[in-house]
């Protein structure tokens, strides 16, 4: 298959070769941090900011050509404006090779972390497209307990193929009782929306497991209100969506939005495997480039697949939830037309006393001398219900 028919949804086996070095990066909470630059005061905060940006391409295979050079200096420029403009707590970033591209951007931000993509880096080296997605947090507020970022890694591939084929022990099953392979299945092979022709041989679970760059943060304490506190207290998974764009794929639109669903409904079942293997249930956002360019595809994508594991999503940037939302309401970010980038809520786990209510959402303008999508952005207020 092709690699620009499929650079968006990778199989698991091509990302969980991470090097030992970025796999031992702890991301544990710190006694002592410097904050300068751009501090934030977030002084009892109850407001929770995520940002999401597809960057294009952006990696560091020509770092001395004064074309790469030019796009990491523009970057490097736009993202601090972003921070500063946004406040954002949390930032998903895609199309991004590394943390490393960031580094002006982080002696600038020193509150933020980075968490690395989980694309290997000698793949992604031997990619002409970029793959990788990696995301920031405000370590002001917020710390990742160990053994909780890029958490997809610490189970092997193959464990992954057999976990979803599963139907009985640890397996996590859908709402009628079918495990994520059989669901595969049955959307792969369908006869009008199947893309079982895709890359010219037979639906394959293990080509179609996407994964994704991720990490559960905790409220750091004393830096939250009690709401959110009590909101938060078993902490947030960020997932950091780029789901499979179908360009040059020869399938049909309706093709492509049927294997972009299984991919998201692949998240949503990891997730929940997750939650159930740690005995907890936490808040979940997914954000990101979900390629879902109208109404009625973004219901399929996430309403019906999280819906069949009991799960009501909230489209933030549209002001409603996913299952209902209107053509009226979809926002474009990538030229007049296409609405292709979210922020998904799962409120799983979020005790009933507390709300997250959406205060405001920005749609930033697209530099095309940058990158072809616009940033986005989603402030919610956590307070008593």
């Amino acid at each position: 298959m092709p690699l620009s028919m499929k650079y968006l949804a990778l199989p698991a086996a091509l990302l969980t070769l991470a090097s030992a070095a970025r796999l031992a990066a702890d991301f544990a909470e710190e006694s002592a941090v410097n904050f300068s630059a751009v501090e934030l005061d977030r002084a009892a905060n109850s407001d929770l900011i995520v940002m999401s940006w597809n960057m294009q391409d952006f990696d560091d295979k020509d770092r001395k050509s004064s074309s790469a050079a030019d796009k990491k200096s523009k970057i490097t420029a736009r993202l601090t404006e972003l921070l500063e403009d946004s406040k954002a707590t949390v930032v998903l970033l895609q199309e991004i090779a590394n943390c490393d591209l960031l580094d002006e951007v982080l002696k600038a931000a020193t509150q933020y972390k980075c968490v690395p993509s989980v694309v290997d880096d000698k793949y992604e080296a031997g990619s002409f497209l970029v793959l990788g997605n990696v995301i920031l947090y405000d370590s002001k507020v917020f710390y990742a307990p160990k053994g909780h970022t890029n958490e997809v890694l610490a189970t092997k591939f193959w464990d992954w193929a057999k976990l979803a084929r599963y139907t009985r022990g640890d397996a996590v099953l859908d709402s009628s009782g079918g495990s994520l392979d059989g669901a595969h299945e049955d959307m792969c092979n369908d006869k009008t929306l199947g893309w079982i022709e895709f890359g010219k041989k037979p639906c394959d679970l293990l080509s179609d497991l996407q994964s994704a760059t991720s990490v559960l943060l905790k409220p750091k304490s004393g830096k939250w209100t009690e709401p959110a506190t009590e909101a938060l207290k078993e902490g947030i998974l960020f997932v950091d969506i780029h789901l499979f764009s179908g360009k040059s794929s020869g399938l049909t639109q309706q093709q492509n939005g049927q294997r972009r669903a299984f991919q998201f409904r692949t998240h949503v079942w990891r997730t929940k495997y997750w939650q159930k293997q740690s005995g907890t249930t936490y808040p979940t956002i997914y954000a990101g480039d979900f390629n879902s360019g109208n109404a009625a595809e973004l219901k399929k994508v996430i309403a019906e697949q999280s819906a069949a594991y009991d799960v009501d999503m909230s489209c933030l940037l549209e002001g409603a939830q996913c299952k209902d939302v209107e053509e009226k309401q979809m926002k474009p970010t990538l030229g007049k037309n296409y609405p292709l980038d979210h922020v998904i809520l799962d409120k799983t786990g979020v005790p009933s006393t507390v709300t997250f209510s959406v205060a405001s959402t920005k749609v930033y303008q697209i530099d095309r001398s940058i990158a072809d999508h616009a940033p986005i952005a989603v402030k919610m207020t956590l307070e008593e219900r």
